[in-house]
Parts: C-alpha cells; sequence; structure tokens
C-alpha cells in the first residue's frame, strides 16, 4: 500500500501513518492544488467499513476550529477512503512521551480548544467516545484539532454498529459506565477529557494497570494521585476541576462543556494575566503589554524622532490618497482572534473573489482560493463572491456567524457536464 501514486483524482505524496485498520497519506488535490491527509480503510470487515463511512459523514458535518474539516469521500479498489485537511504539527500523544517541554499557556490553551470542539460536536448531537491525546492534534501556540470520529454516537443516527454492554474506545481512558457496559450519554467525554487534562499536565495517566483487568478496576473503583502532587506547576483551580471531571458517577461531573469552559478560563487568566476575561465563543484581541519607562534623555530622542515619522507618515498618507483615490478597496484591519468557521461552497465548483465583512472590510484569502474554502472568522456578517468557472459571471451569498458556530454560505451554478468538469479543471491550473 505504501507505493501506490494515487487515492481516487488525488496524488498521493507519501505515508505518513498507519494504525488500527487504517493508513493515512500525504496527498495532493490535482484540481484545488491543496495539500490533504487520506485515511484509507485496509480492512475487508464489513463492520469496520460502515464505521469508517459513519465517520465521513459524522466529521463532515461539523464544522469548527477545533474539529479537522472532513472534504470528501469515495472508494478506492474497493475500500473506502476518508480526505481530510492536512494539518502540521504532531498528534498530542507523541509530544506527551517524548517529554516535549510544552508551556503551561500552551497546553491549558489545548484544553480549551478540545473542550470548544467538543461543546460544538456535543451540540450537534455527537458523542466522540475516543477523546484521547492520540486523536488530538497539536499546533503551533497552544492551537489543537480534534480528529477521529469514528466511533462517534450520533443522536439523531440509530445503527446497530455498538451493541450496549459492547466497551469501543481506548482503554485507558473509559468512562466507569463504558466499562460496565451500562447506557451512557455525552458525559463520557468528559471523563475522558479529565484523562487527557490530567496526563497534558501531569505527563502520566491517571489510571495505570498492568493489564486490562487491573487498569479497569482502578478505573472503576481507584482515586488517581492528586494532580496538583504529580505536577507542583499545576495552576490553582485547575486540579479541582480535572478531578471533577473524573468523577465515577456521571451525575457528580460536570453536566456539560458550557460548565467546564468558564472554570477553565479563569485559570487560564490567572496564568496569563493580560488575557481577557472571554464570553468563551472565542477570544478577543489581547492589549500589547506596557513598555518599560525610558530615560529622560532616551524619551527627549525618542519624542523628536516620533515628531518626525508621523509627519513622513503623514505626507505619505497624503500621497497615497491622490494617487489612489478611492480606486483601492479599504484593507480589512486586524481580525479578532478566529471563533466561528465560514465554509465557502459552490455547486459544482468556483473562485473565491472576495469575502468581506458586511460593512466592505476585506478578508485575506489564501492562495489558490478555491471552493470549496474553509476560513476562520472572528463572529459577525460576511459576503463572499464566487466566480462561475464556465462563464466568469460573478455570484454572492451573504451569512451572518455567531461566536462559537459554522456556517455554510453556498453559491450554485449551473450543471456541468463531466467533460466541461475536466476541461475546466484547467481554469485553476
Amino acid at each position: 500500500m505504501t507505493d501506490r501514486q494515487t487515492i481516487g483524482k488525488y496524488h498521493v505524496i507519501e505515508q505518513i501513518g498507519a494504525g488500527g485498520f487504517a493508513a493515512v497519506y500525504k496527498a495532493r488535490d490535482p484540481f484545488i492544488k491543496r495539500l490533504v491527509a487520506i485515511k484509507l480503510c485496509m480492512e475487508p470487515d464489513d463492520t469496520l467499513r460502515r464505521r469508517f463511512f459513519r465517520e465521513a459523514e459524522i466529521s463532515g458535518n461539523l464544522h469548527h476550529p477545533s474539529i479537522v474539516t472532513v472534504f470528501d469521500c469515495g472508494l478506492e479498489d474497493d475500500a473506502p477512503y476518508l480526505v481530510q485537511e492536512y494539518l502540521t504539527g504532531d498528534d498530542l500523544d507523541k509530544l506527551i512521551r517524548r517529554g516535549e517541554p510544552i508551556p503551561m499557556v500552551e497546553r491549558l490553551e489545548c484544553l480549551m480548544q478540545v473542550a470548544k470542539g467538543l461543546r460544538y460536536a456535543h451540540s450537534k448531537g455527537v458523542t466522540h467516545r475516543d477523546v484521547k491525546p492520540g486523536n488530538v492534534r497539536f499546533l503551533e501556540g497552544g492551537r489543537a484539532k480534534l480528529m477521529d470520529f469514528g466511533i462517534a454516537t450520533l443522536k439523531s443516527v440509530h445503527t446497530r454498529l455498538t451493541r450496549v454492554g459492547t466497551v469501543v474506545g481506548t482503554a485507558d481512558y473509559l468512562s466507569p459506565e463504558q466499562l460496565r457496559g451500562e447506557e451512557f450519554d455525552q458525559r463520557i467525554d468528559i471523563f475522558s477529557y479529565g484523562v487527557l487534562a490530567y496526563e497534558l499536565i501531569g505527563a502520566r495517566r491517571p489510571f495505570v494497570g498492568d493489564s486490562f483487568e487491573v487498569l479497569a478496576r482502578n478505573i472503576l473503583s481507584a482515586d488517581p494521585e492528586p494532580l496538583a502532587e504529580v505536577a507542583p506547576d499545576c495552576p490553582p483551580g485547575l486540579a479541582p476541576l480535572v478531578e471533577r471531571c473524573l468523577r465515577k458517577d456521571p451525575e457528580e461531573r460536570f453536566a456539560a462543556f458550557d460548565e467546564i469552559l468558564p472554570a477553565l478560563n479563569q485559570v487560564l487568566v490567572q496564568v496569563r494575566p493580560d488575557r481577557r476575561q472571554s464570553d468563551l465563543k472565542g477570544d478577543r484581541p489581547q492589549a500589547a503589554p506596557a513598555a518599560p519607562a525610558a530615560a529622560p534623555g532616551a524619551r527627549r530622542r525618542r519624542w523628536g524622532w516620533a515628531v518626525s515619522a508621523a509627519a513622513a507618515l503623514a505626507l505619505a498618507v497624503a500621497a497615497g490618497f491622490v494617487l489612489f483615490g478611492r480606486q483601492r478597496p479599504a484593507a480589512a484591519p486586524a481580525q479578532a482572534a478566529a471563533d466561528a468557521r465560514l465554509v465557502v461552497d459552490a455547486a459544482p465548483w468556483g473562485e473565491l473573489v472576495e469575502v468581506s465583512t458586511l460593512d466592505g472590510r476585506r478578508v485575506g484569502l489564501p492562495e489558490p482560493a478555491v471552493t470549496p474554502l474553509v476560513l476562520d472568522l472572528a463572529a459577525g456578517g460576511y459576503r463572499a463572491v464566487v466566480a462561475d468557472p464556465a462563464t466568469g459571471e460573478r455570484h454572492s451569498c451573504e451569512v451572518e456567524l455567531a461566536a462559537g458556530a459554522s456556517e455554510r454560505c453556498l453559491v450554485r451554478f449551473g450543471e456541468l457536464s463531466t467533460d466541461d468538469y475536466f476541461r475546466l479543471a484547467g481554469w485553476w491550473r
């Protein structure tokens, strides 16, 4: 499987992972010209294959900055595959095992991102059921993406892929009710999240055992060593939060991530005093830290330099207005931290010409800007302009993004034949 050159229409670059029943490839979309990650099912087992397609169905309908985006799925030599965004960084479990010195503020930011992703999934009726560091991709600056909804349950979908009484998930992160084979709800994700948080802060798991039986007994009846003792640098307030997530009785845990996020934000404010209080639907722009006071002579020199610079800047701005007038659109101001997601799509596809706020401020776009395109933005109203690949005619759609939510902005063009599709594919080459 490692020497394959294509999967569907995608050009394989290299195999980047394998485990369980799937192999993962780094590939390139030949039309949109973007890197993607492709998970290819390696097992002929019909139950696994159906679960694989269910992951595509569930993940493909979850659009959130903290959840990996799924673009496509299909069959390759009768084997199902899933196409999702290609992520840099590394899986969180690998960083923990290697003992990477992750700053505390980044660990807390990571926990915030995972909690926000799970809150969104739960709001859509999805229980992940396999929350663990191996299913979290850690990006730069504490950013994180939740992955692998392969054994997730969806409230609105009833299947026989998992029977009551069957244990599914990674043993170290299973909740007591899962181990007992009982009915469960979304609070199993809260327990698993507590295990993940304990491991991320304390560099070890709260429950261990030399065998599954010993591990299960510890999860069911043993109390973990206090996190504050395992990790002396644990910020005040975090240990009680994690310990409540790990309660054996689900009724004693947090009821939802809406309760966890405010408490976690309070901890983060203590560690990062410059962080403003958040409504937890997204972070607000941070004020720059105050500069240290300068000596009197230095202040006079800086003042004279500042006056000169201000005069030069004023002349440059005036010249710019004379030269360009109103021909140049206003540049978008610095965006607030992304707390919502916009998915711009077109049927069958199109070139994204412009995205702007409803008051005319333009949003920077990646290259190439071809649909479908996912943009992480601040909450607010947006307008997207998309060009028809066949005629060049421009169409637009408007959408209002609520903080913490994801919306799809869809433009429909006329139907294309297969011949037209591939003839026009050169349009974005």
